[in-house]
């Protein structure tokens, strides 16, 4: 439509002869095995654990491991078969199988991690870059629900986001939650929205140093 703005191309990954376009990356597969394929509203794909293994290459390491929790919670993939998948595309070159295993290696350690913001993703890459425990994300603790928890060292990390941390009420409500999870014997760290951003050695040392000493 006129006036429309034009959003980026499509990735599309295909085992037939086709041609990149304005609209369409395409990367082409000469054979997909049958584990690699799927049928959607009689239109044939790739299956999601071989999409997670093309996306792979493409996201950070914190949106990878996001994916990966949320494809696995809604029983998209699992782990038996991302691993074949993995052995079926082990001489691909480039960082992609490599932050995949390790995004499923975090994952059987620590369970899914379910970013719900582009500011938790990009607390949860700092957080990888600094080679941190992963911590759960929008977990329940105290009748609140947190950004981040590392259960056992008692921490949380709540991460202020403009949507929600603005005015008197908010400040208000944020104080009280931060003063009943300390009483409660929880360390409770707070950053501003930009913070992952623009400080990220910052934060991390930040983090490191309360997770060291609890």
């Amino acid at each position: 439509m006129r006036g429309e703005r034009r959003s980026d191309p499509a990735d599309v990954t295909t085992s037939a002869d086709a041609r990149s376009t304005a609209a369409l990356w395409v990367h082409g597969r000469r054979t997909l095995s049958d584990e690699d394929r799927t049928v959607v509203r009689g239109v044939p794909v790739t299956s999601p654990t071989r999409t997670l293994v093309d996306l792979a290459p493409m996201l950070t390491a914190a949106q990878l491991a996001a994916t990966l929790g949320e494809a696995d919670r809604r029983g998209l993939v699992d782990v038996e078969a991302v691993e074949r998948a993995l052995r079926r595309t082990k001489s691909r070159h480039g960082q992609g199988h490599a932050r995949l295993r390790a995004a499923l290696d975090a994952h059987l350690q620590h369970g899914a991690v379910l970013a719900r913001s582009e500011l938790e993703e990009r607390f949860l890459d700092l957080v990888i870059a600094a080679d941190l425990p992963l911590p759960r994300l929008n977990a329940p603790l105290h009748g609140f629900e947190v950004d981040a928890l590392w259960p056992a060292a008692r921490v949380v990390v709540e991460l202020d986001g403009w949507a929600h941390h603005r005015g008197r009420r908010a400040a208000a409500r944020d104080r009280d939650k931060t003063n009943r999870l300390q009483a409660a014997g929880y360390v409770v760290l707070r950053f501003m929205h930009g913070d992952p951003v623009a400080d990220p050695g910052r934060v991390a040392t930040a983090v490191r140093a309360v997770l060291r000493t609890v």
